[in-house]
């Protein structure tokens, strides 16, 4: 596969979620959160690599909310 951002959604807790003001975006083409950095990707090819439910509720999030393309 080829992508210009990869998003790994391993239900890990997110470095920055224990900083005040909870989810900030990351902006590095490495994402831990699809709703906080989902926009940043718009106009980039993403990739989502994980294999759990989270996943699937991940690729509809970007496939409805931002215009993503969900095809498998």
């Amino acid at each position: 596969m080829l992508a210009d951002t990869v998003v790994l959604a391993m239900e890990a807790k997110c470095k920055t979620s224990s900083i005040k003001g909870g989810c900030r975006p990351l902006r590095h083409g490495i994402s831990c959160c699809t709703e906080c950095d989902g926009e940043f990707f718009r106009s980039l090819d993403v990739v989502i690599v994980e294999s759990e439910s989270a996943t699937a509720y991940a690729a509809l999030f970007l496939s409805f909310q931002l215009s993503f393309d969900c095809s498998p």
